[in-house]
């Protein structure tokens, strides 16, 4: 599948609320101050990097912004949701990019 069409599977499946967020993600949403329906408003995302091989299952590393400009990164599981478009998307955890891990919200910092 190409970026293009993935990131407007994504869109939708955020658009349609059609996501099931990890214990983890919600604890991280809640250390961030970031509540679901922002991260529902801030669909429109792009992917930077995938994973196939996690501890999680294949994952997505994706860019969005909320109120237009604050940078958050959304790692969502896409394993069953690529294969199957009727199953819930998986969000990982969400967080906002800070140094030191990430010198902007697309540079990787020290790891």
């Amino acid at each position: 599948m190409e970026r293009a069409d993935q990131e407007a599977a994504l869109r939708w499946a955020f658009s349609e609320e059609r996501v099931m967020y990890l214990i983890h993600a919600l604890l991280e949403m809640a250390d961030e101050e970031v509540a679901a329906e922002r991260i529902v408003e801030a669909c429109d995302c792009e992917v930077l990097e995938e994973y196939n091989r996690r501890r999680e299952g294949r994952t997505k590393l994706l860019l969005a912004y909320l109120a237009g400009d604050v940078p958050i990164h959304v790692v969502v599981n896409v394993q069953r949701f690529e294969s199957n478009f009727e199953a819930r998307l998986v969000v990982v955890t969400v967080y906002e990019p800070r140094l030191p891990k990430w010198i902007d919200e697309r540079t990787r910092g020290m790891r």
